[in-house]
């Protein structure tokens, strides 16, 4: 399967899922700084990506969701150093941005409904 953004290049689902595994090492306790640096590069990927709608319903369907939720709630959490806290913020941003995207696709928000992920979004 090729994602094809409207007048745009391919996009392999392959780069896809790399991206959202960069995030998934941004989760973790043991993430080095270098990952996080990686991480909000790909967070930046996957939220330009997200405005496509073919390519949200695949982010979706391997599972972005919950780590973006995740994402949200670990960048509320009390940042120690600036460092931190500015690279909390860049991935806040980019995760709403992407949720935001999310929503923004019908086949995603019929997903969502269908599978009354309602409280997941909601706590």
């Amino acid at each position: 399967m090729m994602i094809q953004p409207p007048s745009g290049p391919v996009v392999e689902p392959t780069f896809i899922l790399c991206q959202m595994r960069a995030l998934l090492s941004h989760t973790t306790a043991t993430a080095s700084a270098s990952a996080g640096g990686d991480a909000c590069a790909a967070a930046s990927v996957i939220w330009d990506l997200s405005a496509n709608d073919e390519a949200a319903e695949f982010m979706f369907a391997h599972g972005l969701l919950p780590l973006l939720l995740h994402l949200v709630e670990a960048s509320l959490a009390p940042q120690s150093e600036a460092s931190e806290i500015a690279a909390s913020e860049r991935m806040l941003e980019t995760c709403l941005g992407t949720l935001a995207n999310l929503a923004a696709a019908p086949a995603v928000c019929d997903a969502i409904e269908a599978r009354d992920a309602w409280p997941m979004l909601c706590g």
